[in-house]
């Protein structure tokens, strides 16, 4: 028994030596790795739970007004989008907070990514739905012009840029919502310290940053800050849209959800940016061997359960419709 424990530390304390040298960005054991998912899962399983049921009990509610009295269902309706609305906000930011705490736990840096949980709305417009922690950027209106949403939208599969000054000073085709490339191109001056290797070395030794002053005048618009821009970026889509196209979903839901349009099966985007580049895993985006974005797609699709109720009781609900097209679309 003795034997089999000495040979177990010794077999971790080689993966730690192993991982130092070859500087990877998932700076944690199995264990502290797995652990972090199995305790974000189990939270958020109560969490949805609750708000799948009384969600369902308020639809019941609303449609029973409706059935009998169709002209006083105003209130029902106003409960059961407040509701939705809350328990939305609420899980997402939940989520938003476990994503964090995944990324503080398995990656030295004492910095912190920003992560933002950004959806769709009827108009097809980008917009964030929680996003934390607000130091490290300006809240920002999104863009869905940028490169990296464009590109998940173009190939289905997460996007991944560990070194924005040299993707936005050398790629011919860049934007981000964030940052004035123009400007960047013209007199940014890309620093060496950005490069993987001494990147690496400052993310899992030394474990900090140092604030690089005219990154930070790269801002996008007129407004000064004092707050980080980023210079990793990764983007992971909450999407059905395999699921979709292969058939795999109920048609009944996939038609009512309309899930079978491209541009609605992306139901929204986990977006995690730092001010330090290589911060996140480099493994190719579309295999397993990249293991942030195994990790965040365990968390795209939880959150594609929250997205996917909400739209079921509303966009997915007859009663729903039926009551916005009497009150003439003008019921919110």
């Amino acid at each position: 028994m003795e034997s089999a424990s000495l040979v177990w530390t010794l077999w971790r304390l080689i993966d730690r030596l192993s991982k130092l040298v070859r500087l990877t960005a998932v700076d944690t054991s199995i264990e502290s790795c797995t652990e972090q998912i199995r305790k974000s899962f189990c939270e958020f399983q109560l969490r949805f739970t609750n708000y799948q049921y009384t969600a369902s009990r308020h639809h019941r509610e609303f449609k029973n007004h409706f059935f009998l009295k169709p002209n006083d269902s105003s209130l029902a309706y106003g409960r059961l989008n407040a509701f939705l609305e809350r328990g939305f906000k609420n899980l997402c930011a939940d989520s938003t907070m476990r994503i964090v705490h995944y990324f503080t736990e398995t990656h030295r840096h004492k910095i912190g990514p920003r992560v933002s949980i950004i959806m769709k709305d009827d108009r097809g417009h980008l917009v964030e739905v929680v996003s934390l922690p607000n130091w490290l950027s300006d809240p920002v209106e999104w863009s869905g012009n940028d490169t990296s949403f464009l590109d998940v939208a173009e190939t289905g599969l997460p996007h991944l840029t560990n070194n924005i000054p040299e993707a936005a000073k050398r790629t011919g085709v860049f934007c981000h919502s964030k940052l004035d490339v123009d400007k960047i191109r013209k007199s940014y001056q890309y620093k060496r310290r950005d490069n993987k290797l001494w990147a690496r070395f400052r993310n899992n030794i030394l474990r900090r940053e140092k604030k690089d002053v005219l990154w930070g005048e790269m801002r996008a618009g007129t407004k000064t800050s004092t707050k980080w821009l980023p210079k990793s970026q990764l983007i992971v889509p909450i999407t059905f849209r395999a699921h979709a196209n292969e058939h795999r979903l109920d048609s009944g839901m996939v038609k009512t959800l309309r899930l079978s349009n491209e541009g609605r099966s992306t139901l929204g985007f986990i977006c995690i940016e730092h001010p330090a580049t290589f911060y996140f895993d480099n493994g190719p985006v579309d295999s397993f061997s990249n293991i942030d974005i195994n990790v965040l797609y365990i968390f795209a699709d939880m959150l594609s359960w929250v997205f996917i109720t909400q739209l079921m009781y509303t966009v997915g609900s007859s009663t729903y419709l039926n009551f916005r097209k009497e009150q003439g679309g003008k019921a919110a």
